[in-house]
């Protein structure tokens, strides 16, 4: 027998509680989290300045038809996951001004979202510009009411998501118009899409849709058959045989490809089709995804696995033959060896990234293979990447750019020296990602990390007086840095000189903001503007905000350039000759790199 208790408004039966009412709630009122919690009836949450948080969860259980609605007045946006609920996307964003709501199905588990219903009864074929503050709508199919195609709006405020599902027998597309790129469109029953819409491009982006999983039964040999989904999925199961895979010789545009293994037999990826020449091989726990680029009639490779080797594990210190895109050799004080050979075998756009922590220089030398290089030094701190060259020669493909790291005293006072440290190490590790995704001709070598003093109450202080620390500056001439990056207290977030002097190649940052300021003012130094501005080295020497690269909003880790893909918009982040960060840098990098040789 159960006792039955009631106290301001709960009902408690043994050991369960249901808060049976309604609560307004916002991040300050649960400790300053974004965990709502489950135990009411009703939640009203609100998200606002001084009172905000960056992501969103939903409870995993409520009660059956609790609600919550989340309301957003903030400045900054908010991240909502969705994984819990009925729609098809993983997270969306809430700005200022947006609403979302959601009442709990017990039945399934999950949080169904109320949002703004279209069908072709009410609105026809063609889906109507939703209204403020509607930051998603749904259009959805039935048996009897069901249409061919579906036509996105032609509008719609920023950011606004359109959820595309059918419950109907008969298949429907969604057409190419107003559509970003015209992938495969297929829409079945029980599945739905989700597009976004963009600002500036005027057009929808697919943000999730279902996907199709193949298993090596589902190939011809191998050959993986035209896509009918945008995005594909080939699993390799353990036991597999297929020696080899080919994509499709087409597909939609930017419809996606992922294969991945568990198989312990080694495949190899068929270069048929793919805007890659080198290795790709595939083995258990690899994967690699590619995107269909209609205009090139090409597979983009998106991503890929490495290898990574202990110079002490290689037999003599030769490196293995490739067997992907990039192969990783690692060195340091008790794994060191005097001379590193490159693989034998290998192909064209393979490449070898060798770092080196040692305090001992090593060489890195053909060993035999073919090279237009007889020997490169890698000295403490270096990270140098090598390539095979079309005509099947390795080719050193990086040089080095020095580095001085200073933070403030008011940083080692506040935080503690090895956090002030910690702070300059990762926002040297993410400068230097940046450089290799974007695949810049150039890497960071960080000759030195000292603490300095304050430079005054601004960062536009800091910028000049740095040039003339009498400490930093000597130092930076005993340890021949190229390059100067400070980090301190002062007011503001980042700022240095842009196509810098040696004089002037100083940048600066705040703990105000985070560690991806040094990979950005890092790019002002190297003759970069902001995405959009006049102002750099080169008319292109700008970031591209389309994509929100460093330089154009400093959301992903790559510089502008026409030459590699967006994930999200699968568009090229550059334009050639309008838009080309890689290049502009890659044009100073030799230059800069002898400031102080």
């Amino acid at each position: 027998m159960h006792t039955l208790v009631r106290s301001a408004g709960v009902i408690t039966f043994g050991l369960c509680s249901l808060q049976a009412f309604g609560i307004t709630l916002s991040p300050n009122a649960i400790g300053g989290g974004g965990n709502i919690p489950g135990t009411y009836s009703s939640v009203d949450f609100h998200v606002r300045d001084g009172d905000w948080t960056p992501t969103l969860t939903l409870p995993r259980s409520a009660a059956p038809g609790a609600t919550i609605a989340i309301y957003s007045s903030a400045s900054y946006a908010t991240n909502v996951a969705l994984a819990n609920t009925d729609l098809p996307l993983r997270t969306t964003t809430l700005a200022a001004g947006d609403t979302l709501k959601f009442t709990y199905d017990a039945g399934t588990s999950r949080w169904l979202a109320r949002l703004p219903e279209y069908s072709p009864a009410s609105v026809g074929a063609t889906i109507p510009a939703s209204g403020s503050g509607s930051k998603l709508a749904r259009y959805a199919m039935q048996d009897g009411n069901w249409v061919p195609m579906v036509t996105l709006p032609a509008s719609a405020q920023p950011g606004a998501v359109m959820v595309v599902g059918s419950g109907a027998t008969w298949d429907s597309a969604i057409s190419p118009t107003n559509v970003l790129q015209a992938s495969t469109m297929r829409i079945s029953t029980g599945e739905q899409y989700a597009y976004v819409f963009h600002p500036e491009l005027r057009k929808w982006y697919l943000v999730a849709s279902p996907v199709t999983t193949l298993g090596p039964q589902q190939t011809d040999g191998g050959v993986m058959r035209p896509t009918t989904r945008p995005r594909t999925e080939l699993v390799l199961p353990a036991g597999t045989r297929t020696t080899s895979i080919r994509l499709p010789a087409s597909a939609g545009d930017r419809d996606r490809v992922r294969v991945s293994s568990a198989a312990a037999d080694m495949q190899i990826v068929r270069n048929d089709a793919v805007d890659f020449a080198g290795t790709m091989q595939l083995r258990s726990g690899d994967a690699y995804e590619f995107m269909w680029i209609a205009e090139k009639g090409r597979w983009s490779v998106m991503s890929s696995p490495s290898r990574t080797f202990d110079v002490q594990a290689m037999a003599g210190g030769r490196v293995p033959d490739t067997t992907t895109p990039t192969t990783r050799v690692q060195a340091w004080d008790g794994n060191w060896v005097p001379t590193v050979s490159l693989p034998t075998r290998a192909k064209p756009g393979d490449r070898l990234v060798m770092a080196s922590a040692a305090t001992w220089s090593l060489q890195v030398v053909p060993g035999g293979a073919p090279a237009n290089f007889a020997s490169q030094p890698i000295t403490t701190g270096d990270t140098v990447a090598f390539v095979v060259n079309p005509d099947g020669r390795w080719a050193v493909e990086t040089r080095t750019i020095t580095m001085l790291n200073v933070y403030a005293d008011k940083v080692a006072a506040a935080y503690g020296s090895q956090a002030a440290r910690a702070r300059q190490l990762e926002s040297f590790r993410l400068t230097n990602e940046a450089l290799e995704n974007s695949r810049a001709n150039f890497r960071l070598r960080m000759v030195g990390l000292m603490q300095g003093r304050d430079q005054g109450a601004t960062l536009n202080d800091a910028v000049a007086r740095v040039r003339d620390d009498a400490l930093i500056q000597n130092e930076r001439r005993r340890l021949g840095a190229d390059a100067v990056y400070y980090e301190g207290a002062e007011q503001g977030c980042g700022l240095a000189w842009v196509t810098a002097t040696a004089y002037n190649m100083v940048a600066t940052g705040s703990t105000d903001c985070g560690t991806t300021v040094m990979r950005h003012e890092f790019g002002h130094n190297m003759g970069l503007s902001h995405g959009g501005q006049a102002g750099g080295s080169t008319p292109y020497a700008t970031g591209y905000t389309l994509v929100s690269d460093i330089m154009g909003g400093n959301a992903i880790p790559y510089f502008s350039t026409p030459a590699l893909y967006d994930a999200t918009l699968g568009i090229a982040m550059g334009i050639p000759g309008k838009v080309d960060a890689v290049r502009a840098m890659n044009e100073r990098s030799e230059l800069v790199s002898r400031f102080y040789p």
